[in-house]
Formats: C-alpha cells, structure tokens, sequence
C-alpha cells in the first residue's frame, strides 16, 4: 500500500521525508514567497491540481468539501490531468510519497482528495509513465505544448471578468485630460480605450457560449460583480464622446452595454448619460 503524507510546503521537511521519500508539489501556482532555487520538493505536478474553475468555486469552503472531493476524482480522469495524475500514482507505487501544499487547512484541501485516491487501487488498463528522476523545482516531462491557437483558446477561457477595468481607467484619464485641455495625450490614451474594448468586448462573447461552465462560475462566484466593468467602461468612452456630438458612436456603446449586461445575467443599470 502506498504511504502518502500530506504536508504544507512551507513546514520544515521531517528527516524522514528527505531520506526516503519523494516530496512532490500539487498546487497549480507556484507558492508564493518560495525562491525556486531551495524548493524543498523533488517535483511539481501542477497539472494534477484541480482546474481554476473547479477551484474558484469551491473557495476553501469547507461546506462544500464534499462535492469538491467528488468532482476533484472526476476531473483526475480528463485529458487534463490523466498524464499529471498517472505519474503521481507511478511515484506512490515506488516510493513514501509527501504531497505538498500552500493551502492553510491540508485537510479540507485538494491534496487530501489525491492522498485518498492513490491509496485505492487504480485501473488495470491505466496508462503508467516511468519514474524517472526530477531535478527539484521542476515538472515533470509531459506532452509537447499546445500551438499557440490552444494557448490563446485557454487565455481567454481565463480571462479576468474585470478585464475591462483597463479600459475604465483609461477613459476616465482620458475625458479628465480632455476637459483640462490636453487634447493630444487625451487622444493617444482614447485610443488605447477603443483598442482594448475592441478586443475585449469579442472575447467575452467567445467565452459565454463556448466556456459557459468558467463563464458561470465567475457569475455566480465572488468576482460577479467585475463583469460591472463592461457596463462602465462603456458609459465612459459613450460619455467622452457626447460633448463633440457624436451622440451615434455614443449610442453604440451603450448599445454594447446593453447587450453585454443582458448576456451576462446581469441587472441592468440605470442610464448613465
């Protein structure tokens, strides 16, 4: 049977651990504060670690831990976490193994679920990758990257619902410089507004029908209320354009807003202009 530990990896090793056994790093991030020269752990298998969504809506709720256990074996099957997850097993089968964590309560956390799940027998027909040496810090060697198509599909399957701040920002510096007569920075700085609306705004509509799961637990999660930023945003490059007249490019915007608060669920704000 496997030995397997769970430890926070900013506790001084035990002797034990350093002797016999291997210490491997489960978290997606790396831990904060932790030079990765003197990491105290052999490997870091960060894809084994539940996915972002998964863990945005879990929040260390220990509530929740229940269903978060469930679907955190679920997740262990996928196309994700299958290589991460069958190399994890193969370093149980051949030696004590210490799992490591940033995460404050170890035991309500994901590490527990992996401690749990490598101490019951796997599938015969699961895939097995040889336990080869890891220099410490370092992951192990997996599957080549994906193309620069996938990475740009994961970015914004990511993106930040508050994305849009950048813009907000932007335009409020903008209008302020505007009214205090500096026309030229006021402009550059307008544009790089429009820019950033121009590629944000498409790709929050990518995200809602073809990550709706990420999309939904940003919603329904403690950053709901930064998809706000959309609606302001608008109001302020609509409203830096109404004093010149061009009340049809400000009707556009708010046109955007509309309809971006409206996919989004969100209640609709009273008019801003």
């Amino acid at each position: 049977m496997a030995r397997i530990t769970c430890r926070r990896v900013h506790e001084q090793p035990p002797d034990v651990d350093r002797e016999v056994g291997e210490r491997v790093l489960v978290d997606r991030v790396w831990p904060e504060g932790m030079r990765r020269q003197v990491a105290p752990f052999d490997e870091w298998l960060r894809e084994v670690a539940p996915s972002v969504e998964l863990q945005r809506w879990y929040g260390h709720n220990p509530r929740q831990f229940g269903e978060f256990r469930r679907r955190c074996r679920t997740e262990l099957g996928d196309q994700r976490h299958r290589y991460a997850a069958a190399r994890l097993r193969d370093l149980a089968e051949h030696h004590r193994l210490t799992l490591l964590t940033a995460t404050r309560d170890v035991n309500h956390s994901h590490t527990s679920v992996l401690a749990e799940w490598l101490a019951e027998p796997g599938p015969p027909d699961e895939p097995r990758q040889a336990a080869t040496p890891a220099r410490p810090g370092r992951t192990a060697p997996g599957p080549p990257p994906p193309g620069h198509r996938a990475a740009l599909s994961e970015a914004v399957a990511g993106l930040n619902p508050g994305a849009l701040a950048c813009v907000m920002g932007t335009g409020i510096v903008s209008t302020a410089l505007y009214v205090n007569g500096a026309g030229t920075f006021s402009a550059v700085l307008l544009w790089v507004a429009l820019a950033g609306f121009a590629l944000l705004v498409p790709a929050y509509g990518w995200r809602l029908p073809r990550r709706r799961e990420r999309f939904v637990a940003d919603l329904l999660g403690p950053r709901a209320f930064a998809f706000l930023t959309l609606a302001i945003s608008a109001n302020v490059l609509a409203a830096h354009f109404v004093p010149d007249g061009h009340t049809a490019v400000a009707g556009a915007f708010q046109g955007v807003r509309d309809a971006g608060v409206g996919g989004a669920g969100l209640r609709r704000p009273a008019r801003a202009l």
